[in-house]
Formats: structure tokens, sequence, C-alpha cells
């Protein structure tokens, strides 16, 4: 079954312990913005494991595994502080970005 919660713990574990690496962005000690939301939803189980792709790749999940909101409509979540663009992680059906 898939769980945010996971989603949200395998960001959490990370936090303050990885570098933001657009060459070396498949980890363990550093992540781009993107991959680490793809190893996230592969925790949480929104994503088979090996699953891997791009920002553009994450946009293109829009209406499926990921739903478009305004900053308003965040709930719950955390933040991808060193990405080009925020990612919200917030407790719904769906991974939900903006």
């Amino acid at each position: 079954m898939s769980s945010i919660e996971n989603m949200i713990a395998w960001m959490q574990a990370r936090k303050g312990k990885v570098t933001y690496s657009m060459t070396s962005r498949m980890g363990p000690k550093s992540y781009d913005c993107s991959s680490s939301v793809f190893f996230a939803m592969i925790a949480g189980g929104f994503l088979s494991s090996g699953s891997m792709g791009n920002t553009e790749t994450l946009f293109g999940m829009s209406g499926t595994k990921l739903k478009e909101i305004s900053r308003g409509e965040v709930q719950r979540g955390i933040s991808s502080s060193q990405a080009l663009q925020e990612v919200q992680l917030v407790r719904m059906d769906t991974l939900v970005f903006f």
C-alpha cells in the first residue's frame, strides 16, 4: 500500500545529511530535486524500484501520480530547499506538487 508518510520519512531521514548535486544525483550522499522525489516515491510505494526520471518526467505524472496545487492548498509537508522548484508532500492519495 502506498504511503505519503513513508515518503516524508525518507526525506526527513536525509535532512541535513545529503548535498545537492546534478552530477551525483543517485545517492546516497547527494541527490538533485527530481531524483530525491523519485527515491521518496519509491520508498512510499508509489513507483517501482529502479524508477527514475527528471523534473519533466515528474510534471508528466500530473493527473496520475501527482496533482498540481496552489500554495494555499498545501497542508502538511516538507520542501526541497536547494532545488530549482519547491516540492511539497501532503497527506492525500497522490503526491502533490506546485
